[in-house]
């Protein structure tokens, strides 16, 4: 660090009185001031005195150092800042100074004492003449048209691009070799002139004298050609001449054209055309008011992306550094297609030559541990963060240097490319004389234009942890702009991990200056890694400020590491004001003007905004954007209503770092009759010309028209569409999504929900989360950068939630009819806008930092980034008193390293019910539902939705005082926590359980995740767990109970059942006794047959389900059921009751649980769940109730199932969807049936009373033979054929007389061949009665017994029907079908859910 200069030897020796002779000694001095010298920007006065002072305090001002005369010329509030070191006075006029050069300050007797010795200072006062400064940066340039038509007014005027110190100013107009008289205007700052004032066609040159108060003068020319030709008019907003001009930014020219007025073209209508064009060197096309600008022209071409546009807009980067370019507008009046005149405008854009950027990471200072007698260290310098600003891909050469204190080079290295990093042993620190030293670099950029960078380094001997710390200044320099918060960052080398760190505190070097300890002035903690302070925090303009953060690890070392910024000064001195200031809105035109703007670091920049209102609040609408003119001419908006007929404009004054200062004015702007649709036309024209600033301010005026219209809903709705849809255009443009966002904000403002259609609404959605994502991506993209960048995305993103806000209003207002699939789809949208607006505003964040909070009416936006170490049981809370409370999270990312990343935390809040569709739930209903709250956690860029087992999400949600009062009001009413699935579309309370709800704390719920489930592959079954607190209950066990009512009642409906089922059984058994179980197998094995041998009929379906009804349905088989039937009415009660009481155990563990299955959702997934709980009940009822087939009734079934296909699946999905029905074998039993060949007594009676036409009936045990049933089934078989044949036939229709005729005659031939089917049928019957009573006479007559099982054969082989399918029975007793496919029927017991 160097003094401040010392004062030129040209400068007027300090003036002092024989009684201002020093006292003090001469190595000791008395501090005297040597000198008092204006800055040549004229905005600060520097004071230097002979030594350096200690400094007095100036925290109130320069009263206690300058005496009251001096104080009287530096103006009200002038501030006095000590430079670094002391031996200078920096005085920043205030308000109204009229202090000149020759004027005398005076310092104070014993106000300043030695910097070595306080004690020592002047016992009087002492006085230096104030000087002038040494270099002026007055410049004066004229603005106005270059060629003016045949007809109207012009101006010219004089502006002052730098300079002034925002005093008056002198001026002196001068018409140069023309006869035109100016003399009244010779000394105004604007000459406003007519075509009648010139002589004729032709050239003329004026010219202007500016003179500030210091006597330093600024000359300007203008020339200006005069043609008759109706040319158009071009108004500039840009200067002729650019200078220093940023590659880096994209780079506009703003023009406006306009017709020459109907005076000029004899009433004929003009439109006009304009064509942008460049011109390179000595091009005979330039302007003469810059042809000394061509010979310097640029003759790297630039491609021109809308050259028919009114604005010249280049991308960042188009433009190469150093260069000269020009650029010409041309202007056409047009007829038609034919071309009246035209005219051309030149402008001159001189790109700045700007140095390369040297920085070495870890600030100003560090402090490395050398340790005697320890391992050698390796310390890493990196420069790496050194670029070069006209091209950043540009490799870097660089050239390290290592200095001891006294400048001695102990090491360096030659300069090389790509060597950003420069290791240094700590041997060669340790072996070194100076405990100090001096790393510096050289950094070599395009054009060998290099710049350089130093850091001190001091030793110590103890292993203290290794600290750089990184200032993230607003200017992207050591100057930081005050009205912007400043980050600084502590690092620690992986040297030292951070779960080794036990504590950071941050220290400013100078309390009196900046003072930590007040609360008032921090975003953050001073014991976190970061420190943020608020804007306004660096008070004292032009200081510097100094801080130190002080690292302790778990062993007590502690590191510590420096940083410094000195705060830069904004514009000031000056003036901003309309003229004229009154007019009409969106139909005069005002010039606003701003004037006497001083600042150092140039160029300075003017932007015009205006109050606009929106939903009862006030917002800043864009009328400008920033621009070298420091003036704009536009129309104005309507007043807000609340304003008095006045507009507030807000001027908006930058430096060349950034730094802004802002000057408030109102002007008197009344409200004329204006035509809607001509306005809206005129805007769209506007937009489509490409005056973007026109068509945002005449869109902002129409928004107000609307609120006060007396135009239909439906008219209104159709305008706002329409100019939403015009909009659109400009959020997708570059740079224009503030606009945009401002835009929707005032377009949606609506009194009635039927002023905004559901064209509209979608329109300006879409238009939000256009602007939201292009806000997120250019934060992230690393493009925005700066001050004022930080304040576009602020304002954007409050002009998005406040048109979000604005949407809510409508759909949530009495005429809004937006069905449930509309509120849906606006949810999910809502909620996306609102996550992209909160990931912009959390990528500006740092960790540590307090809550940023941005609200609306209707909704509230909080961000945050956390600490992975301290996040669980932290909470972010809006002031609404909506939050949440962050569990254990179990896919957090938290080792306590350095690099482990900042959680980011978002909580938005919707206050309205209107967001998606109400519940199902009878109970809840729009008026009585809460807001929305969404949470969103994300570290690295993964999601954190998840909290670890047994830990749960607090989410706080406010409620309405409506809400309270219902609940307060209503001992029946009640509050459930809930959240909306986006997968199943609908509310769900999977995980969310309710924690409390009262009126300070609102309600309070529970939620082991952030996102639905359904996205999850994962399985989760969730049950009811009952709490020793339920189990002791007494109501749980009391009649007060309905479960206990229920569960009672069944139980006695099952001691009835039971009851009478005995009796029923025993009366069977009486009657019957072991005839009814052997009817019942086989019965059972005929039934196994029939399956195989029937056709598909009505009459066979009828039997089987009759029969599946009798054997297997627990309701009706209790006194429905066979009468031999081995599950007794009895024991079909009591499965009946174990079916009932699992299916109300499993509503019990079910009830109010969503489940998580990765293919059902919502109400199917919970149904899934329970049938697989209720599945296994029955099988087990089956298996401890199954009996053995007795031997003599076993079979063994071959062949292709035919008629009960169908009903076997029907049967299984009324049993899974149902879960009642008992499914079995057909069989009856649950033993495998044997393979091997049964014994003749057992084949001949396992089938031996079956008759198919008494399936459904009571079996009496009548000895009916073999022969008879088997001939009796081939009957019914036959019958059954001939029934399901005529029935087909019956339902096919008859078709035509000849078809009917044909259909007869087949019946008749059927008809006969049944006759003769029975008859011989009957005489097979008697034959086969006459050998079984043979064979009763004569058991042992073995010929016999062959004779009838061949009958028998003969007897089942005669055809059913027409067709020619045959079945056989074996030998083995069987039933041998077409197929050879093995049936095993092995059983299959109870299937049900």
């Amino acid at each position: 660090y160097q003094g401040a200069t010392q004062a030129p030897t040209t400068s007027s020796p300090a003036t002092l009185s024989p009684s201002n002779a020093p006292t003090s000694s001469p190595t000791r001095p008395s501090p005297i001031p040597l000198s008092a010298i204006f800055a040549d920007s004229l905005t600060s006065i520097t004071v230097t005195f002979n030594v350096v002072t200690n400094a007095p305090d100036t925290g109130n001002g320069c009263a206690a150092i300058l005496s009251p005369a001096t104080l009287s010329l530096i103006g009200s509030g002038a501030a006095c800042t000590w430079g670094s070191p002391a031996s200078t006075l920096l005085i920043s006029p205030g308000s109204g100074y009229t202090a000149v050069p020759g004027d005398t300050f005076t310092v104070l007797a014993n106000a300043v004492g030695n910097g070595a010795m306080s004690s020592l200072r002047s016992a009087a006062d002492r006085s230096v003449v104030l000087e002038g400064p040494a270099n002026s940066l007055l410049e004066a340039e004229i603005t106005g048209p270059s060629t003016v038509g045949s007809c109207g007014a012009f101006s010219l005027s004089a502006l002052v691009a730098a300079g002034g110190g925002g005093r008056g100013l002198l001026h002196s107009w001068t018409s140069i070799g023309s006869a035109v008289d100016i003399s009244q205007q010779q000394s105004e700052q604007s000459l406003q002139l007519s075509t009648a004032q010139l002589a004729g066609p032709g050239e003329y040159n004026f010219s202007v004298r500016i003179t500030d108060f210091t006597g330093h003068t600024a000359t300007a020319w203008q020339l200006v050609s005069y043609t008759s030709q109706p040319i158009p008019k071009i108004s500039a907003w840009t200067p002729a001449v650019t200078t220093s001009v940023s590659i880096s930014a994209a780079l506009t020219i703003r023009t406006t054209i306009k017709p020459p007025p109907p005076s000029c073209t004899s009433g004929v209508s003009t439109t006009t055309a304009a064509t942008w064009t460049q011109v390179v060197q000595n091009d005979a096309n330039i302007d003469q008011n810059v042809q000394s600008y061509a010979p310097q022209l640029s003759s790297h071409r630039v491609a021109i992306p809308n050259p028919k546009s009114q604005y010249l807009s280049l991308p960042a980067y188009s433009l190469k550094a150093g260069k000269t370019y020009g650029f010409i507008l041309t202007a056409k009046t047009l007829s038609g297609d034919a071309v009246l005149a035209s005219t051309n405008r030149s402008f001159i854009v001189i790109t700045e030559q700007r140095d390369v950027v040297a920085s070495i990471k870890g600030g100003w200072k560090r402090l490395l541990p050398v340790v005697n007698g320890a391992a050698e260290k390796v310390f890493a310098f990196d420069a790496s963060s050194s670029y070069d600003p006209h091209n950043r891909s540009f490799p870097l050469t660089y050239a390290w240097s290592l200095a001891l204190e006294n400048g001695t080079i102990i090491r360096q290295s030659a300069e090389a490319a790509g060597s950003s990093i420069f290791n240094v042993s700590s041997l060669s620190l340790a072996s070194a004389s100076s405990p100090t030293f001096t790393i510096s670099v050289r950094v070599t950029g395009e054009g060998n234009r290099s710049s350089t960078s130093s850091q001190v380094v001091d030793v110590t001997s103890t292993a203290v942890p290794i600290v750089a710390v990184s200032a993230a200044t607003s200017s992207g320099s050591s100057k930081h702009n005050p009205q912007d918060r400043l980050v600084l960052s502590a690092t620690v080398e992986a040297q030292t991990p951070r779960q080794t760190i036990s504590s950071y505190a941050w220290a400013s070097s100078d309390t009196s200056l900046l003072d930590l300890s007040n609360k008032a002035i921090l975003s953050s903690e001073v014991t976190g890694r970061n420190l943020v302070l608020r804007p306004g925090a660096l008070q004292q303009v032009g200081a510097t400020y100094r801080f130190s953060v002080s690292v302790t690890d778990s062993n007590g070392n502690t590191g510590v590491g420096y940083a410094s910024v000195i705060a830069n000064a904004a514009p000031r001195l000056g003036t901003c004001y309309s003229s004229p200031a009154s007019g009409a809105a969106l139909t005069d035109t005002f010039r606003l003007s701003c004037a006497g703007w001083s600042d150092e670091d140039l160029p300075m920049q003017y932007r015009f905004q205006c109050y606009q209102a929106a939903a009862g609040s006030l917002y800043l609408s864009d009328i400008s954007a920033f621009q070298p003119l420091a003036y704009f001419d536009t129309v104005l908006p309507p007043p807000p209503p609340s304003s008095s007929a006045n507009v507030t404009i807000l001027a908006s004054v930058r430096d060349g770092l950034d730094a802004t200062a802002t000057f408030s004015f109102q002007v008197a702007v009344s409200t004329p009759n204006i035509d809607l649709d001509a306005a809206s036309s005129s805007a769209t024209n506007l937009l489509d010309a490409g005056d973007v600033q026109g068509f945002v301010v005449f869109s902002a005026g129409i928004a107000s028209l609307l609120k006060s219209s007396s135009k239909s809903p439906a008219d209104l709705a159709s305008a706002r569409a329409s100019l939403l849809s015009s909009v659109a255009s400009l959020a997708a443009a570059e740079g224009g999504g503030a606009a945009a966002a401002q835009l929707v904000n005032s377009f949606t403002d609506v009194s009635s929900a039927d002023e905004l259609s559901e064209e509209a609404r979608n329109s300006a959605l879409s238009i939000l989360s256009t602007v939201a994502n292009s806000l997120n991506s250019s934060v992230s993209s690393g493009s925005s950068g700066g001050s004022d960048d930080e304040a576009v995305m602020l304002q954007t993103s409050q002009s998005s939630l406040g048109g979000l806000s604005n949407i809510l209003n409508a759909v949530s207002g009495s005429g809004s009819n937006v069905n449930d699939s509309a509120r849906s789809n606006l949810g999910a949208r809502m909620e996306g806008i609102l996550s992209a607006l909160g990931d912009a505003q959390l990528q500006s964040a740092v960790e540590g930092e307090q809550a940023q909070e941005l609200e609306s009416p209707r909704i509230t936006l909080v961000t945050q980034k956390m600490s992975p170490g301290g996040l669980a049981g932290s909470s972010l809370n809006a002031s609404s008193g909506a939050g949440v409370t962050v569990p254990n999270l179990g896919s957090l990312s938290s080792s306590g390293g350095t690099e482990d990343p900042p959680v980011s935390v978002m909580v938005g809040v919707m206050n309205s019910s209107s967001v998606y569709p109400a519940t199902s739930s009878s109970n809840l209903t729009y008026n009585n539902a809460t807001g929305l709250v969404t949470v969103r956690l994300q570290q690295g860029g993964v999601l954190l939705n998840q909290a670890s087992s047994g830990e749960a999400f607090r989410i706080s949600i406010p409620l309405s005082e409506s809400i309270l009062g219902l609940l307060e009001s209503n001992e029946n009413a009640s509050v459930i926590c809930q959240y909306w699935d986006t997968d199943a579309e609908a509310w769900s309370t999977a995980g969310v359980s309710l924690v409390s709800v009262g009126r300070e704390s609102g309600l309070v719920c529970a939620s082991t995740h952030l996102t639905a489930f359904n996205g999850n592959t994962e399985v989760a079954i969730r049950i009811n767990t009952p709490t020793s607190e339920t189990v002791e209950d007494p109501r749980a066990y009391s009649i007060e109970n309905p479960a206990m009512v229920m569960c009672l009642a069944i139980f006695g409906a099952y001691l009835v059942a039971v009851s009478c089922g005995m009796y029923y059984d025993l009366r069977i058994s009486a009657a019957q006794g072991r005839a009814a179980s052997d009817s019942f197998w086989r019965r059972s094995n005929h039934i196994r047959i029939s399956r195989i041998s029937s056709e598909r009929s009505a009459g066979a379906f009828r039997k089987m389900v009759t029969w599946g009804f009798r054997r297997r349905h627990p309701w009706f088989s209790i006194f429905y059921r066979h009468h031999g039937d081995y599950i007794s009415s009895t024991k079909r009660a009591s499965i009946l009751l174990c079916l009932l009481f699992n299916t109300m155990a499993v509503c019990a563990l079910l009830i109010d649980q969503e489940q998580q299955l990765p293919f059902l959702s919502g109400r199917l997934s919970t149904a899934f769940v329970s049938m697989a709980f209720c599945f296994p009940v029955p099988f087990v009822m089956s298996y401890l109730h199954k009996r053995r087939i007795p031997e003599r009734f076993r079979v063994r079934v071959v062949g292709n199932e035919q008629t009960t296909t169908l009903f076997g699946y029907a049967v299984i999905i009324l049993s899974l969807l149902c879960g009642e029905l008992m499914w079995e074998d057909m069989g009856g039993g649950d033993d495998d049936d044997d393979e091997g060949h049964l014994q003749e007594s057992q084949r001949m009676g396992a089938i031996d009373d079956f008759d198919i036409n008494d399936v459904d009936g009571d079996d009496a045990v009548d000895p009916f033979s073999n022969a008879l049933a088997g001939l009796g089934f081939v009957t019914a078989g036959a019958a059954a054929g001939v029934v399901a044949a005529t029935a087909q036939k019956a339902g096919a229709g008859l078709v035509g007389a000849d078809q009917a005729t044909k259909e007869e005659d087949a019946a008749a031939a059927k008809r006969r061949r049944w006759k003769e089917r029975q008859r011989s049928i009957q005489a097979k019957r008697r034959e086969l009665g006459e050998i079984e009573e043979q064979i009763a006479k004569d058991t042992k007559n073995i010929q016999l017994k062959a004779r009838l099982r061949k009958l028998r054969e003969e007897v089942l082989q005669l055809p059913a029907s027409d067709d020619d399918d045959d079945l056989d029975l074996d030998l083995d007793g069987g039933v041998v079908g077409e197929s050879n496919d093995d049936l095993d029927l092995e059983p299959t017991h109870a299937l049900g859910g």
